[in-house]
């Protein structure tokens, strides 16, 4: 492993010098302003070109431009059979950010990261498992600084998590929202949202299944194909939480929806 300030030829071969690389873009950055390294991006198996097609919202991580392109025109078909010809989707999370949010820490110590092992692998790990764990980490970070948030596959790439990072989409429509208060307005309940997560509270996925099936068969499918987790929370159109992210950080999918009059939204 190269230190921070040196790039070996592999480096060099992978990425390019560091004049390209600065002139290619400013790698990303997470709140406790741990700036990523190349050494990272090895780690990840990413490379400069494709952090700059996510920076400049082109691409997310871990996609091809031809799987990205299917990946919209299927959402989009899916909508338009579902009816939700007013829907907004937004891209979150770390194939959208590099890093995951504010409520995903990376963990460094023993304990911690074998509670990571058992949420993300429904067990505890074996001691040796742990052992090549910890000494894994300490070769990607061997000491400060390290990021505060989790990059995008780090879990997976340690072993830490059986899957890799997923897709997060955020889906908003009012009609979707008012179908799901239809629901269960007919049938005498009051709520829509599911206030397990208070600080989101997003339509409960029961109601989307149910008046989104085009979607979450989508969703279900495209995890198939790219071998990634694709998750959909759904919202009206006007947020049901404070929103983190400045204007300007969030990725709305271009999408070719038509209404009811043939136009394009």
């Amino acid at each position: 492993m190269t230190s921070g300030s040196t790039i070996d030829a592999a480096d060099s071969r992978r990425h390019g010098s560091p004049m390209e690389k600065a002139a290619l873009t400013q790698l990303p950055t997470d709140d406790s302003d741990y700036e990523t390294r190349l050494e990272d991006l090895n780690f990840l198996n990413l490379t400069l070109e494709s952090v700059s097609l996510m920076q400049r919202r082109h691409l997310p991580l871990g996609i091809t431009q031809a799987e990205f392109d299917d990946f919209r025109f299927g959402l989009s078909d899916a909508l338009q059979a579902d009816g939700l010809h007013d829907a907004q989707v937004r891209l979150r999370g770390s194939s959208a950010n590099f890093f995951s949010g504010v409520h995903k820490e990376m963990r460094y110590e023993r304990g911690e990261v074998a509670q990571l092992f058992e949420d993300g692998w429904s067990r505890l790990p074996r001691s040796m498992e742990l052992d090549r764990i910890m000494e894994r980490i300490g070769e990607v970070w061997p000491r400060q600084p390290r990021p505060l948030r989790r990059p995008f596959d780090s879990l997976f790439r340690l072993g830490i998590a059986g899957e890799p990072s997923d897709y997060d989409l955020e889906l908003r429509s009012d009609v979707l929202a008012d179908r799901a208060a239809g629901t269960v307005r007919d049938l005498g309940i009051d709520g829509v949202y599911d206030l397990r997560h208070q600080k989101y509270r997003f339509i409960k996925k029961h109601l989307v299944f149910t008046h989104a099936p085009h979607v979450t068969n989508w969703a279900a499918i495209e995890s198939h194909v790219l071998r990634r987790a694709v998750t959909v929370a759904a919202f009206p159109l006007a947020p049901t939480y404070k929103d983190g992210h400045d204007s300007t950080d969030v990725w709305r999918l271009q999408l070719e929806l038509t209404n009811g009059d043939g136009a394009t939204s």
